[in-house]
């Protein structure tokens, strides 16, 4: 369950990222009843991955991108969920052990924690089925790239991806996006409008560099919206989690800040052994 060991890979194009899996843009999506039509976030909260070599390449991403959340959603669906799936799950995936005495800081064990979390809380989570060039993506002997993507009855779509470059580069990404009301329908299980999950946990340079990014992004900028959740959300990234050197979100790794909580858990934790203990927990 460690991770692996390659030849090291240089950070200029790995370290922004990676969104294999994921549709390169949602034009268009659905908005919580009575908001504004700028109240919607970004339906993108990951960071940007501009590596090619390990990114699914475009024409498969607009093979998903379809021009809106509903049709989306329907292009997915009709790939055909799996339920076997050779790699494992994010909690079961095998990848080789960095050296003991790297600064390195694996995210393996985070990323299983996570699964196992949303599967116990929202789940069960139903794989769904990506075709190989977005499922797994590598450059031999330097990154390998692999992606999930799961369904549930309280989440329209979680996506799970981690980068491994050996010692150079470890990144751990999870967005959630939750199951929204079908008045039409009157379905249930659903999140109502809950904010979404965007979680970014990165090792780069060998470890030194530490970049920690945990969110529950709002789907309303307005006042009633983030009353209901940011003040407590602040109040307990403030009281856990000071020691891991928080600081503004970078324009370095996410493209429009804009979309975040005022409550954003970003952080540049030092020394790396804060890091592998505190970020698990956030």
């Amino acid at each position: 369950m460690a991770c692996t060991s390659r030849q090291p890979v240089t950070p200029s194009g790995v370290a922004r990222l990676a969104r294999a899996g994921e549709t390169r843009r949602v034009r268009r999506a659905a908005r919580p009843k009575g908001s504004a039509p700028g109240d919607l976030v970004s339906p993108n909260p990951a960071s940007r991955l501009t590596n090619s070599r390990v990114a699914p390449s475009r024409a498969a991403a607009d093979a998903l991108d379809t021009g809106s959340v509903d049709e989306g959603d329907a292009a997915i669906d009709n790939l055909t969920a799996t339920s076997f799936d050779p790699r494992g799950n994010p909690a079961t995936v095998q990848f080789a052990p960095l050296p003991d005495d790297t600064s390195a800081v694996c995210w393996r064990d985070h990323m299983e924690f996570l699964f196992q979390t949303l599967d116990r809380s929202l789940g069960p989570l139903t794989p769904v089925h990506l075709p190989p060039e977005l499922a797994s993506a590598s450059v031999p002997g330097k990154v390998r790239s692999e992606t999930w993507v799961y369904t549930s009855p309280f989440v329209r779509r979680a996506r799970f991806t981690y980068v491994d470059g050996g010692e150079k580069t470890q990144i751990f990404n999870c967005v959630v996006y939750p199951r929204c009301a079908d008045n039409s329908t009157g379905e249930e299980g659903h999140l109502g409008d809950a904010p979404l999950l965007g979680v970014d946990l990165l090792s780069l340079n060998g470890g030194k560099k530490i970049l920690v990014g945990v969110d529950l992004q709002p789907l309303s900028r307005s006042e009633a919206y983030l009353g209901r959740y940011v003040d407590a959300l602040a109040s307990l990234r403030d009281a856990r989690f000071a020691e891991l050197n928080l600081v503004e979100p970078s324009d370095r790794f996410y493209e429009d800040a804009q979309f975040f909580s005022p409550a954003m858990l970003f952080a540049r934790p030092v020394p790396v052994d804060v890091a592998v203990d505190s970020a698990v927990a956030a």
